[in-house]
Parts: structure tokens; C-alpha cells; sequence
């Protein structure tokens, strides 16, 4: 598996908690980072103090939008190969077109049960 380190950026807590939780179902050889702000990601993504393998953004998120934060992302040369999928309730085509115009390497619609998100998380991470 090559994803090592995921970060999960997220403003609502209990999607983050779900989501970890799901992760250690699919698999132990992950460590996981949540973050409720995009602001304090970003800030951490340039400092280094963060490096992971792959981002997990939600779009609708106050004070810096995933739209806002993939923008500034895709301006850092250390940062920019970084995959980031869109991990939102968001399923609006414009949304997707406007995030893989920014360069999202995929766009998950967050899915309505937790066996949903097991098996597109075990799906996601086992092409990896």
C-alpha cells in the first residue's frame, strides 16, 4: 500500500471520527491526521510539520473553503504532488469539474452508510 500517512481535513468532527474509525476497519498500516480547519492544514502542509500521502478534503468548511485550500495547495511546488480527493456531501457537477480543474486527483461524494465508506475507502486504498 503506498499511502502511508493520510490527513483528513474536515470541519466536522464526528465525519472525521467516522471516517478513522472506518480507516483502522480497512487497515492498520495507515496513520491517520485529522484536522478541522484548512487553515491550520495548510499552515502545517508548508511548514512540514505534516507530510502525508494523500489528503481527504471536504469543500464546505468555514473561514478557508476546500476549494480555497486545494487553490493554495496546488500554488506550492513541495506540496503539489500531494493526490487530494474531494470528500464531500457536495455531488454537484460544478464541483467537480471546478475541483479536477484545480487538479483533485478524485472526487468522493461522502456515502450515507458506514459499510459504504468501508468499502470505498478499502476500494480507494487498495488501487493505490
Amino acid at each position: 500500500m503506498r499511502y502511508r500517512h493520510i490527513l483528513q481535513i474536515d470541519d466536522d468532527d464526528e465525519d472525521q471520527e467516522i471516517f478513522e474509525t472506518a480507516l483502522a476497519d480497512v487497515t492498520s498500516e495507515v496513520q491517520y491526521t485529522g484536522s478541522s480547519s484548512a487553515i491550520d492544514a495548510l499552515l502545517q502542509l508548508q511548514s512540514g510539520v505534516l507530510r502525508p500521502d494523500i489528503i481527504f478534503l471536504d469543500l464546505n468548511m468555514p473561514l478557508m473553503t476546500g476549494m480555497d485550500f486545494l487553490r493554495e495547495v496546488r500554488m506550492h511546488d513541495h506540496l503539489r504532488q500531494i493526490p487530494v480527493v474531494i470528500f464531500s456531501t457536495s455531488s454537484q457537477p460544478a464541483a467537480v469539474t471546478a475541483t479536477q480543474d484545480l487538479g483533485a486527483a478524485d472526487f468522493m461524494t461522502k456515502p450515507t452508510t458506514y459499510r459504504e465508506l468501508v468499502q470505498a475507502l478499502r476500494t480507494m486504498l487498495s488501487e493505490a
